[in-house]
């Protein structure tokens, strides 16, 4: 039977900072070579998980999950579990409103920008929105000073989440959970998770044995007959679901999670 292996991004292929503690690339190309599909099942947005996928593992995935199970690609395809509406509508709203008040206001590649510590305008108050969301809202409020450089500001925090407070986020979105470590802000689509994800992706896919490697509760996708593989990073409570249990961490662990599941 066809195997489907589903793989989350950080902490499993790469870690914080993006970068993999192994090249399986090889492996990677062999299993593809043998008719099984990799499909990347992440809180990262489709577009971006692309670009890690071919950067960090050097492929186009021909199918993926991203947004916590919101947006699942298939085939060139792109499809949504609940169909937020109002995504677009709502981030040229925040932007009109941050710039009211003199914010310097950016809108792209947000997560990429940070993680390469781009320069900014200088001497600023920022809000940086994320534009490869398609089904919820994720933004950043950084200062920089005379050089461009970024940097949170508890001050500044305080007054954006404000004006975001005084917004009416899109039906279906949950409330921004805001992290002051990063200073990111983030509005995930309601009630939804990584096995929705799943759920809609199989619905175009030949029947097959689907397999989950991850390292977070978040990844257990919650249906009959899907197997989950560890790596040695994950929490317990993953690890306690988990058929395979890899003695290494992060893409060492995931090696060793997919040359078990070759083996199956």
């Amino acid at each position: 039977m066809k195997k489907v292996i589903m793989i989350d991004q950080d902490g499993v292929i790469s870690d914080r900072n993006y970068k993999v503690t192994k090249n399986i690339n090889r492996l990677i190309n062999d299993l593809r070579s043998q008719g099984i599909i990799i499909v990347p099942n992440s809180d990262t947005p489709l577009k971006r998980l692309h670009q890690n996928i071919e950067q960090l593992l050097g492929f186009h995935p021909q199918a993926a999950i991203g947004e916590k199970g919101a947006t699942v690609e298939f085939a060139g395809r792109v499809f949504f579990t609940k169909n937020i509406i109002g995504i677009r509508e709502y981030r040229e709203l925040l932007s009109n409103s941050f710039r009211k008040i003199g914010a310097s206001v950016y809108i792209g590649d947000s997560a990429t920008w940070i993680r390469k510590g781009i320069a900014f305008s200088p001497n600023s108050n920022l809000l940086i929105l994320d534009d490869f969301r398609q089904q919820s809202i994720g933004l950043y409020l950084k200062c920089t000073g005379k050089s461009g450089a970024y940097f949170g500001n508890p001050d500044w925090s305080r007054k954006g989440l404000e004006i975001i407070s005084n917004l009416a986020l899109p039906f279906g979105l949950e409330p921004f959970n805001y992290n002051p470590k990063y200073n990111i802000a983030i509005a995930n689509t309601s009630g939804i998770s990584k096995s929705d994800g799943y759920r809609l992706l199989h619905q175009y896919l030949d029947p097959a044995a689907y397999f989950m490697v991850g390292d977070q509760i978040d990844d257990f996708i919650n249906e009959p007959g899907v197997v989950h593989c560890a790596v040695s990073n994950a929490e317990k409570a993953y690890k306690d679901i988990s058929a395979f249990v890899s003695p290494h961490a992060i893409t060492d662990g995931l090696e060793d999670c997919l040359l078990w599941i070759q083996k199956q």
